[in-house]
């Protein structure tokens, strides 16, 4: 419900005696250029929950408040579940570790793409996000050129570049990632196939797209 919005921002707002949008902005930033780096009307609906808040203005209200960002997040940012590790090598997806619960966060997302999930490079500087429910059929399949997909085989998952495929026999020619140097055609037996949607490179973006890694209440973060 949209009443619930902002929920965490306005707990710890009210917790530093801020409860009205004056309060706010007497102790707003503002930059070389003297204007309010979060202006009025935008504190107020944040305040109301008409909107959410953004990672970027997250990390403004942190300093405000001087407590960490991701305390002032609530649940209608988009947090994507990091479900396993790329081995660029062997091009196989490693099951996440026993205590690794990361969650890539992007708050230019406008709402959360449903059944949406990440797997990570092993630098935890490249996500690459794809949905469990998409699988690669005749209509998204791309004939130009090699498409990065998720292999679900009998040996495993694997994160590889498709060739060809035949739908009907399930088997597909593949070779790894680029990066990795392999470039020999394989075959193999799939069960199913799924496309990545999107690669983010996290080094090279900014502070509106970070992944996290929820440890208690000092979560950890990487670019």
């Amino acid at each position: 419900m949209i009443s619930c919005m902002n929920d965490s921002l306005v707990f710890h707002l009210n917790k530093a005696n801020l409860h009205k949008i004056r309060d706010i902005m007497e102790v707003m930033p503002r930059n070389k250029h003297g204007k309010f780096l979060i202006d009025q009307s935008t504190v107020g609906l944040h305040l109301t929950g008409a909107r959410r808040i953004n990672i970027e203005q997250c990390y403004i209200y942190a300093k405000i408040l001087k407590i960490h960002p991701w305390r002032v997040l609530d649940d209608y940012v988009c947090r994507y579940p990091v479900v396993g590790n790329f081995d660029i090598e062997t091009g196989k997806i490693e099951s996440r570790g026993k205590f690794q619960n990361d969650y890539l966060v992007c708050s230019n997302d406008l709402e959360y793409e449903k059944n949406t999930l990440v797997i990570m490079s092993k630098s935890s500087k490249i996500a690459y996000l794809y949905n469990e429910n998409i699988y690669l059929r005749e209509n998204n399949l791309n004939t130009e050129e090699p498409q990065r997909c998720l292999l679900d085989t009998d040996k495993g998952e694997f994160m590889v570049f498709v060739n060809d495929i035949d739908f009907k026999k399930q088997t597909v020619e593949y070779i790894l990632s680029n990066e990795s140097g392999i470039t020999d055609t394989k075959k193999m037996k799939y069960n199913c196939i799924r496309p990545i949607n999107e690669i983010i490179y996290l080094n090279t973006v900014s502070k509106v797209t970070a992944l996290i890694e929820h440890a208690f209440d000092k979560p950890k973060e990487y670019y």
